[in-house]
């Protein structure tokens, strides 16, 4: 895997594979750059000898991915894919939907996931004294585009984790965030420590955003709360318990334009606590059942590859 910023680099790599597809960040934000596995996995099924490009803010997260050729940390392609999605309040299909649809090459069928490969033992280099069946954690989005209508409220978060007090937290994400009563401490790490720690996870609970697309890309079922400003048919997984409410005001949400702070925030009041502690609840029930069918079932033959399930 070539990882370069040089634009004479880029050119050696095109002038070999003319028919390279280059595709381009939307944003600098994780999630959206965590997107662009998406659309590498779905040209590599529809045209398995076409090279994939990707310029990215995160480079790191591409370093193993099997469907990406070449990474490059800077925009050094002169023809390049700039894949974006648009949402406002009427928005209906999903946003992957989206962004598959303006390859240029029609795709018959689509998987609506991200990919993340991680690489090492443990995988990612994350650390091996975790405790048993721990919860991941971040109780705070990314204000910076939507203010402050993903926030549930750290003081709810605190709540949840008195309530699973027999289950340890274990905080990722952000160091500024504040940190949880009681939550062992694993901020600031990098982001491929971050995902290697929630693949080892019983669960995780994150609001909508980067990090439910770290969650989905290393394959880990979570709670993530939307309150109203967006659908999770519109951004979210399926495999997540996703919480949301439908206030008369909502979704308010918009790709294209700064959100403002919202005074009332009545989508996120209207969560309660125990809401979410069942939705963990529900998460973990299945996770013990399915291992109690595991323990029963013949050993697997052994695995070759290194990506979490």
């Amino acid at each position: 895997m070539r990882v370069s910023g040089s634009v004479w680099a880029y050119a050696a790599e095109f002038l070999r594979h003319p028919r390279a597809i280059t595709l381009r960040r939307a944003s600098r934000g994780l999630g959206d750059n965590l997107l662009l596995s998406c659309l590498a996995r779905e040209v590599k099924r529809a045209d398995p000898g076409r090279r994939v490009f990707v310029e990215t803010a995160w480079p790191e997260l591409f370093l193993h991915n099997p469907n990406v050729d070449a990474v490059f940390t800077r925009k050094v392609s002169p023809a390049y894919h700039k894949i974006a999605y648009r949402i406002d309040p009427g928005t209906r299909e999903h946003l992957i939907d989206q962004m598959v649809r303006q390859l240029p090459f029609p795709v018959a069928g689509w998987e609506r996931t991200v990919d993340l490969f991680l690489p090492g033992d443990p995988p990612g280099g994350a650390a091996p004294d975790l405790p048993h069946r721990f919860i991941a954690v971040n109780p705070a989005g990314k204000g910076g585009h939507s203010a402050n209508r993903k926030e549930w409220g750290i003081g709810n978060f605190a709540a949840l984790r008195e309530r699973l007090a027999g289950t340890p937290f274990v905080q990722i994400g952000d160091p500024a965030t504040p940190l949880l009563p009681g939550a062992e401490d694993r901020r600031g790490r990098p982001v491929l420590e971050s995902a290697a720690i929630l693949a080892r996870s019983a669960t995780g609970v994150f609001l909508e955003g980067g990090m439910m697309h770290l969650a989905e890309a290393v394959r880990k079922p979570s709670v993530i709360v939307f309150g109203g400003m967006i659908r999770p048919e519109v951004s979210g997984y399926d495999r997540h318990e996703n919480i949301a409410t439908r206030p008369e005001c909502g979704p308010c949400f918009t790709s294209h334009t700064a959100m403002t702070v919202c005074e009332s925030m009545v989508c996120m009041k209207e969560i309660p606590v125990e809401r979410v502690t069942d939705a963990v609840k529900r998460i973990l029930e299945r996770g013990e059942t399915a291992a109690s069918a595991s323990a029963r079932a013949p050993a697997p033959a052994p695995a070759t590859g290194r990506r979490p399930a």
